[in-house]
């Protein structure tokens, strides 16, 4: 019998979302139910793959145009991080993305994350955070597929443990 999944990407980020509706294409045809939670502004993203979303605001209350504005800036102020080594970008641009990770989960809880899920009553939630930049494009590319489906057998063989 299939597990409902309780999906969280990191919110706002479209390519852990992406990410995501691969694996979870994956654990829907070994027999389980993703459930995605997904940032408002992302609404529409995975239903056109066939998967259920609910939606949880992961930033302070703003207009959708201050929320813009928000991550603009915030690209903004650590473009210029991406001129300086790997090394360099630990104490400006990945400490940055760290603190953003902690402001969205704080709002997300605020703003009921846990209402979200109890919704939902999953008998299991993925998280996914991304925080690396894919510096190894062309190797990730060839193992895209076996990946995902790496990763879809690993959540499946957790799952049959519940």
């Amino acid at each position: 019998m299939g597990k409902k999944i309780a999906v969280f990407p990191e919110p706002g980020a479209i390519g852990p979302v992406m990410n995501l509706v691969g694996i979870c294409q994956g654990l829907r045809d070994m027999g389980h139910e993703p459930v995605f939670v997904l940032e408002p502004g992302l609404k529409g993203t995975v239903e056109s793959y066939g998967f259920d979303e609910r939606y949880v605001s992961c930033m302070e209350p703003m207009s959708p145009e201050e929320q813009a504005t928000y991550w603009d800036d915030f690209m903004i102020r650590y473009m210029p991080t991406f001129r300086t080594s790997a090394y360099d970008q630990i104490a400006t641009y990945v400490k940055g993305c760290w603190e953003a990770i902690i402001y969205t989960s704080e709002w997300s809880v605020k703003n009921g994350l846990d209402k979200v899920f109890a919704e939902i009553d999953p008998d299991l939630i993925v998280n996914d955070q991304e925080m690396r930049a894919n510096v190894a494009a062309t190797s990730a590319y060839m193992q895209a597929q076996d990946g995902r489906m790496r990763a879809a057998n690993a959540i499946n063989e957790l799952l049959e443990r519940l």
